[in-house]
């Protein structure tokens, strides 16, 4: 049976969210002040959360109890058992693609389609650089030092046929990227920007995401001190994805 956990007041607590996505929230979403966290069978005890039915959606609720394809651009992107143009599997790795912060990066991609090399970071089952591969970009890494969530991004990439295109590793390769992604929380995209930077190719875009409505403004001034142009970026549901320039 599914089932909600609601976190009250907790909308721009960055924490919060990426407890209940580590926890194994199938999907993440903010009502109101309140975050909530979607578990497909029995939830996970989280300090102050309150358990509650997850409604369906001709119910008037925003959750359905399953993950659901979703568009981005010419991508139909879908959960195992589903016809996609990238299948993907979750399991305890983050990328269902549901949270505002990743749809807001697959939007950029379907945008301004990548066709250099890409470099996610963090990237759990590695929906963001497969579907910058399936976009156009030359290449990608993924990297993520969670154990768990290399092994299901081979796996669909192997599903992709784009095994060949992507390598996964634990730590930061060294050569250049002509476009970096990095869906993480502030303080972490704040801590990793100086080393992102120097893998930054000239005329290169960083392009972060998982950054709440509180913390925009400091990650704006933080990559700005470091050299980058930030002409601006996105939001949806109070979070907030930053388009960063290389100014060389």
């Amino acid at each position: 049976m599914p089932t909600v956990l609601r976190l009250p007041d907790r909308r721009s607590d960055e924490e919060s969210l990426w407890a209940l996505v580590e926890a194994g929230a199938v999907e993440v979403e903010a009502e109101g002040e309140d975050l909530l966290g979607l578990f497909v069978g029995e939830p996970p005890t989280l300090p102050g959360a309150r358990v509650e039915p997850a409604l369906m959606f001709d119910q008037g609720d925003t959750w359905a109890a399953s993950l659901r394809p979703f568009q981005v651009g010419p991508l139909r992107i879908a959960p195992l058992g589903q016809p996609g143009d990238l299948v993907l599997e979750s399991g305890p790795a983050f990328g269902s693609g549901q949270h505002p912060s990743t749809r807001l990066v697959l939007d950029r991609l379907a945008l301004r389609p990548p066709t250099g090399r890409v470099l996610d970071v963090g990237t759990g089952n590695g929906i963001l650089a497969l579907a910058a591969l399936r976009l156009g970009a030359a290449s990608a890494v993924g990297v993520d030092t969670d154990p768990a969530a290399l092994p299901i991004a081979a796996s669909n990439a192997a599903r992709a046929g784009l095994s060949d295109r992507l390598e996964l590793r634990a730590d930061l390769p060294e050569q250049p990227f002509d476009l970096i992604l990095v869906n993480i929380v502030a303080d972490t995209v704040l801590d990793l920007a100086p080393a992102l930077l120097t893998r930054l190719a000239p005329g290169g875009e960083l392009c972060a995401s998982g950054v709440s409505e509180l913390r925009r403004a400091e990650v704006e001034r933080g990559l700005r001190r470091l050299g980058l142009h930030v002409p601006g970026g996105e939001e949806s549901g109070g979070w907030w994805r930053i388009d960063a320039l290389a100014s060389w």
